[in-house]
């Protein structure tokens, strides 16, 4: 070839060495687990991306269903059907396309199962027995079990579906004549535990009453705070329900804001800020059942919001910076024994806090004290009503036979006979009624 003049009629071409992309290799190691109708997907990205850098993931369901949210090399999958089995593809993306997809293995979304329903508790002799019908749903999983628990003390039975003939009942043992029980009963699939639904009973008027308290036995206290002169009483309200009148104090109230608490049905401990907070005069009182001592400390201006906590301790607040005694002073707070010597020193929030919240609740600008909690049931004062609110679906007082009366005496007559004994000195747990 002639390229001209002085040409060499020759051209020059430059080879360039091309390697063209291939898909990339399937993701590895692709694992599923299950959730609430949500599953989480994790992989491991491909061993090859066929020469070009991977741009993304897809994550599919089988079968289709909600949708996956990809971070990285996991995925979020939400929007699925609890109790339906699931299997997830994942495949890799770069510039030459879509990798073959990898699958994970299979899982079944679930919650837990809906509370049991229809319970029943037959009182025996120191126990019960409990029934229930199985829920309506088993939350996508299957029920492997249940338990009952009897509140106070917490006493439980349990049952295991496919192992036990009837897994809808089972006694409960250990409990106390005469004492009236709460029993809930909770179904368990892979999911975790049923959550019962809340029942609120109203349990008496509520006006002008002071901070709420209750003790061990679920027994409910609420001390009425009239400020009409010094009037004032502390109720018992029982967990069947019925209330009485635990005592009538004696000394000169000022009852705005009266706290109470017990350890025990008849072992209370009271407020008293005198009859005048402005004085400092007030105290704090312990009722044993019988009578009233006063157990100070003394000179505390307005002693509020006191709690006993599970080691026999009492913590109360004076709450000097109230605006009507010493504004702008912090409140102090105190500790004490439960029993004598109460030995009083002044303690923390931090400590008062703890044994107030797990009685109340979280500490808020009014101290929440007109809510009361033990074990599972939560007590509230408001709206012209004291309520209690559980998950409780019986109530239940064993009880066995009373005692047989002793000291019989028979003293002969003209063609009769008279009869005197002693009462027995146990009525098992039910009043005697002839």
């Amino acid at each position: 070839m002639n390229g001209g003049a002085g040409g060499s009629g020759f051209v020059r071409v430059s080879l360039v060495s091309v390697t063209p992309d291939t898909l990339p290799n399937a993701p590895s190691n692709i694992t599923a687990s299950s959730g609430s109708g949500s599953a989480s997907v994790t992989w491991a990205a491909p061993s090859g991306n066929g020469g070009s850098p991977i741009t993304g993931y897809t994550v599919t369901s089988s079968p289709s269903g909600g949708s996956c949210v990809v971070t990285g090399t996991s995925a979020a999958c939400s929007g699925l059907t609890n109790g339906t089995s699931y299997t997830f593809s994942v495949s890799a993306q770069n510039a030459a396309g879509s990798s073959p997809a990898a699958t994970s293995n299979a899982v079944t979304p679930a919650t837990v199962a809906g509370a049991p329903t229809g319970v029943a508790a037959v009182a025996g002799n120191a126990s019960t027995v409990v029934s229930w019908v199985a829920p309506a749903s088993d939350g996508g999983s299957p029920i492997t079990g249940y338990t009952a628990t009897a509140y106070p003390g917490g006493a439980s039975c349990s049952t295991t579906v496919g192992v036990d003939v009837n897994p809808l009942s089972c006694a409960i043992t250990g409990l106390v004549n005469g004492t009236a029980y709460s029993v809930y009963v909770v179904a368990h699939n892979a999911a975790g535990d049923s959550v019962g639904v809340d029942v609120t009973t109203p349990l008496g008027s509520w006006s002008g009453w002071g901070q709420l308290g209750s003790d061990p036995a679920g027994n409910l206290y609420a001390a009425s705070s009239t400020q009409s002169g010094g009037s004032a009483v502390i109720r018992r309200f029982l967990p069947d329900g019925t209330s009485q009148t635990l005592l009538v104090p004696s000394s000169p109230w000022w009852p705005d804001y009266v706290s109470v608490d017990a350890t025990s049905p008849t072992d209370v401990f009271y407020t008293d800020q005198a009859s005048n907070p402005f004085a400092c005069a007030g105290i704090v009182w312990h009722f044993d059942g019988i009578s009233s001592t006063p157990v100070g400390p003394a000179g505390t201006c307005k002693p509020s919001q006191l709690v006993l906590d599970d080691s026999g301790h009492v913590y109360f607040v004076d709450v000097r910076h109230d605006a009507y005694v010493n504004a702008g002073t912090d409140p102090v707070y105190y500790r004490g024994n439960a029993t004598a010597p109460y030995n009083w020193t002044i303690s923390t929030q931090a400590d008062w806090q703890a044994a107030w919240e797990a009685q109340h609740g979280p500490v808020t600008n009014s101290y929440n004290g007109w809510i009361a909690k033990q074990g599972q049931v939560t007590f509230t004062a408001g709206s012209g009503q004291i309520t209690r609110t559980t998950t409780a679906q019986a109530v239940v007082t064993p009880r066995t036979f009373a005692d047989a009366p002793t000291g019989v005496s028979a003293t002969a007559g003209n063609a009769s006979v008279s009869v005197a004994w002693t009462a027995p000195a146990s009525d098992g747990g039910s009043p005697i009624t002839g």
